[in-house]
This record gives C-alpha cells, structure tokens and sequence, in this order.
C-alpha cells in the first residue's frame, strides 16, 4: 500500500463504512464479519436481499464496489476456511483449497535444510487442527498424509497437535542469512543459534537469474527528468514524453 500507515487508515475508513452501510441497509443483515476486503456475511433472505445489499453497499462510495458469492452446496468459502451448513442449521468448518489446487509441496529430497522440510509437515498439520472442527479433522489429516507421501515425504503416524508452539522470548538480534550447504552452514547454525542470533537459509541462484529474459532491454526508453551538458551547450528537457534516446538526438 506504499505508506505503513496507508493499511491502519484504511482499516478505520472501513470501519466508518461498514457502521455506515449496515444502520442505513434495508436488508436484514444478520451477521457481518469482515478480515482486510473479505466479509463473510450472512442476510435474512434470498438471492434477490443479497443483490438489494449489494446495491446498497456500492451505492455508498464511488471508489469502494463489492462483489459476491454464494453458498454453493451449503458450503461457502471464507479465507483458508471451508464452512459447512450442518443439517441442523449449525456451522462446521474445515480446510478450503481452490479446485486448481494441485497439492503440490516442497519435495522432500529437495537440497534444503531440514527445518525446511520439517516446516512443510508442521505447517500442514498445524492448519488442520486449527481450522477443522472435530467432525472433519479426521478426514483433513487422512488427506495432509497422503499429500505429503505424494511429495516424498516418509509418516508413519498422524502427527499430534504440538502441545505449545510458542518459542521462547530471545534477545532480538539481526538473521544470518547464508545459503544452505548440507553439513556445512547448518553446522554454523548451530553455533549461531548459542548465541540467539538466528539463521536464514537461502537458496543458490534460481533459474530465473540463470537463465536471461527474451524481452530486449531499452534502458533509455524510460520517461523522467534528465539533464545532458555538451560543452557549453546545455539542455534540459522534462516530461512524460522526455526520454534519454529524445535527449541524445535532439542535442
């Protein structure tokens, strides 16, 4: 958002919105619950109330337009989380992923630190944990499994919820970053870490650095304010149109 203020700003702009839109909403919003631009909204009614809301809510400033999804089989995306309606009006919730999802992961003989590696396990099953209710957490794991067996990776068991997964208070000190070199800079991390100062591995040259772009470079193509001395003539040109390329031949 370019300022690190501009995202508090527009946190309390929305709140101010959002007071605004449901006191003034001639629907019946029954429940509004809003994380960043997502709102997960539930209206007495039809599709035809969600539209009226909807007009509504884009009637109110010029520059701020929502769009809209339906549940669709009783189920209704909202951030990672799945929610279900039970049979009994009830809500049920686990993991969402997008039907283009491909469950593909960090491979498990991947040149990595195992840290790494291990983060893609913990993470994977921490998510399930956290965003399924016990209906579900089942059949979220079954499938964290068999995806992370599909990468390489060798589980024998579900993993149990990890009893407490916050770090100790340290001394906050600036990462090492190094690139990860197995029996190498993880030996230096080891020794780094007596010391509080914590490592941040990073991967050798990528492909895309290796390999150059197809596009043709045109350094003097770009617009802005320039200034060439030639001899004692001077000139001085500015604008959106002005390039290095227009200076050069007009001189």
């Amino acid at each position: 958002m370019g300022s690190p203020v501009a995202p508090v700003v527009a946190n309390i702009w929305m709140e101010h919105f959002e007071q605004l839109a449901i006191s003034t909403a001639t629907t019946s919003i029954k429940l509004w619950k809003r994380y960043v631009d997502d709102v997960f909204c539930v209206i007495e009614g039809g599709e035809q109330e969600v539209k009226v809301c909807l007009a509504h809510l884009n009637n109110i400033h010029a520059k701020i337009n929502f769009t809209y999804e339906l549940e669709n089989e009783r189920t209704l995306p909202f951030l990672d989380v799945k929610i279900l309606v039970r049979a009994d009006g009830s809500l049920g919730h686990s993991v969402y992923r997008k039907s283009t999802h491909t469950d593909r992961y960090l491979q498990a003989d991947s040149h990595h630190h195992p840290r790494q590696l291990n983060s893609v396990v913990t993470s994977l099953t921490n998510r399930a944990y956290d965003l399924c209710d016990e209906e579900h957490l089942q059949e979220e794991l079954t499938h964290v499994m068999k995806v992370l067996r599909s990468n390489g990776y060798r589980i024998a068991k579900h993993k149990k919820k990890p009893t407490n997964r916050h770090r100790r208070c340290e001394v906050e000190r600036q990462p090492a970053f190094m690139p990860y070199v197995r029996g190498v800079t993880d030996k230096v991390a080891n020794i780094l870490h007596k010391y509080a100062i914590k490592t941040v591995f990073t991967p050798f040259r990528k492909v895309s650095q290796v390999l150059r772009s197809p596009k043709d470079s045109f350094p003097l193509e770009k617009p802005g304010v320039y200034k060439v001395d030639f001899y004692t003539r001077a000139l001085h040109l500015s604008g959106n149109n002005s390039t290095p390329s227009t200076i050069i031949s007009a001189i």
